[in-house]
C-alpha cells in the first residue's frame, strides 16, 4: 500500500513539473521575438513586416535572415514578393529602377528568367543589369542571350533597344554569307568604330548581292573599292573643309591628313599650282550618282584635278599633270589609275585622279611600280 501511495505522489510531482514547464514554455514563447535574427530590426520596421508580409513570408524572411534595410523601401508596393528579394537588390544596386517600378520590373525579370533558364538566373540577371541589357531583354521577344556580347558592341550606336532587332537581322545576313559566330563578332567589333547606326544599316541591307564584300573598316588608306566592295553610307570622321586651294566649288572636303599633305604638295609645286584646280574631292553617299557606296571618292582621300585654263579633257598634257606623276608620291599621293594598270584596276588610265595613301605606302608603290590592288594582294599573301 505504501509503495502504491509513493508511486502516486511521484506521478503527481511529475505532472506538476510538466505543467510548470509547459506554462513556462508558453510564457517564454509568447515573449520570444522571432525577428531577433533579422539585421536592423526595430519596433517600427517590425510593424511594417507584420503589416505587409503574411505569416508564411515572415517565416521565409526569418529563415533566410534577410536584411530589411532595402526591403522596407519597396515592401509596401503592390506585387512585392519576398522570394524575389535578391532581384530587387540587383535592381537597387543599378540605381535606375525605383519604387513600384522596381517591384514590377523585378517580378517580370524573375518570371522570364525562370521560363527561359533552368539555372544561374541570379548571375544572368546581374549580367543583364550591369551591362544595361535588361530593358531590351524584357522588351524584345527575340533577345538571344547567346548574343549578349554582340549586343553590347552594337548598342553603343543606339539610344533605344532597336539594336536587338537589327543585330538579329545582321547576324542572319552574315551567316548566310558563311560567317561563323566569332567572325560576326569581330566584324561588328570593327565596324562599330567607323559606322553610325544609319550607315551600318545601309551597309548591311543595300549591298547589290551576296558576293559583295561588306567592308568593316573603310578608314584604311589602302582600301580599294569596286563594284563588289561596299561601304554603305560611311562618312569619314575627320573631314575638313578645303581652304586656300583653288577648287571647282566652295564646300569641298577631304580627310585631314590628305588635306594637309595636299597643302604641302601644292606649296612645293610653286607657280604651277596657280593653275591647278581641285575638281572633285569627298562625295557623300547621298550625293554620289555613280555607284554610291562603291565609289572611292566617298572615302575622303581621293582627289580629281583639272587645269584652270586647259580644261578637264586636256589635263593629261599639262605641266601640272607631268609634275604630279613625277612627284606626288613624295607627299603620300599616287595616281590611282596609271597607264599600264587597266587590266588590274579595271579602270582606264586617268591623269586626274590621285589617292592619298601616306608617304610610306606611296614610296613603296612608286619604287615597285605597283597599283594599290597589287600592293594589297601582295600584303594579303604575306599574312
Amino acid at each position: 500500500m505504501k509503495d502504491w501511495h509513493a508511486a502516486f505522489k511521484g506521478w503527481q510531482l511529475f505532472l506538476l513539473v510538466t505543467l510548470l514547464f509547459l506554462a513556462s514554455y508558453y510564457v517564454v514563447n509568447q515573449r520570444y521575438d522571432r525577428f531577433y535574427r533579422i539585421n536592423d530590426i526595430n519596433n517600427d520596421n517590425r510593424a511594417i513586416i507584420e503589416q505587409y508580409l503574411s505569416k508564411k513570408d515572415q517565416e521565409y524572411l526569418v529563415e533566410n535572415q534577410i536584411s530589411i534595410t532595402h526591403l522596407l523601401n519597396y515592401m509596401p508596393y503592390s506585387g512585392f514578393d519576398i522570394h524575389n528579394y535578391k532581384y530587387y537588390e540587383i535592381l537597387i544596386a543599378d540605381g535606375e529602377y525605383k519604387g513600384s517600378n522596381l517591384v514590377t520590373v523585378g517580378n517580370k525579370l524573375v518570371k522570364k528568367l525562370n521560363d527561359e533558364f533552368n539555372s544561374n538566373q541570379e548571375e544572368i540577371a546581374k549580367y543583364l543589369v550591369s551591362n544595361k541589357l535588361l530593358s531590351a531583354y524584357l522588351e524584345k521577344d527575340n533577345f538571344n542571350y547567346d548574343h549578349r556580347k554582340d549586343y553590347i558592341i552594337l548598342k553603343k550606336l543606339y539610344n533605344a533597344n532597336g539594336y536587338v532587332d537589327d543585330f538579329e537581322s545582321y547576324h542572319s545576313t552574315l551567316a548566310s554569307r558563311g560567317f561563323k559566330d566569332a567572325e560576326i563578332s569581330q566584324f561588328f567589333q570593327t565596324a562599330t568604330k567607323y559606322y553610325s547606326q544609319d550607315s551600318l544599316k545601309i551597309l548591311m541591307t543595300r549591298a547589290s548581292d551576296q558576293n559583295t564584300v561588306l567592308v568593316d573598316n573603310p578608314s584604311k588608306n589602302t582600301l580599294t573599292l569596286s563594284d563588289n566592295q561596299f561601304i554603305g553610307s560611311y562618312v569619314p570622321s575627320n573631314l575638313v573643309l578645303i581652304e586656300g586651294i583653288q577648287r571647282s566649288h566652295y564646300d569641298m572636303y577631304l580627310k585631314k591628313d590628305a588635306y594637309e599633305a595636299l597643302r604641302t604638295m601644292l606649296k612645293d609645286m610653286g607657280k604651277l599650282s596657280d593653275d591647278l584646280v581641285v575638281h572633285k574631292a569627298y562625295v557623300p553617299y547621298e550625293s554620289e550618282t555613280n555607284l554610291p557606296g562603291y565609289n572611292e571618292f566617298q572615302l575622303g582621300n581621293t582627289i580629281s584635278f583639272t587645269h584652270l585654263d586647259l580644261g578637264f579633257n586636256n589635263f593629261a598634257q599639262s605641266q601640272q599633270s607631268v609634275w604630279l606623276e613625277a612627284n606626288a608620291y613624295k607627299y603620300g599621293f599616287v595616281i590611282r589609275y596609271d597607264h599600264d594598270k587597266a587590266s588590274i584596276t579595271n579602270h582606264t588610265y586617268d591623269a586626274h585622279i590621285y589617292r592619298y595613301v601616306g608617304k610610306d605606302v606611296a614610296n613603296k608603290l612608286h619604287e615597285n611600280k605597283q597599283s594599290l590592288e597589287e600592293y594589297n594582294i601582295q600584303n594579303e599573301e604575306k599574312k
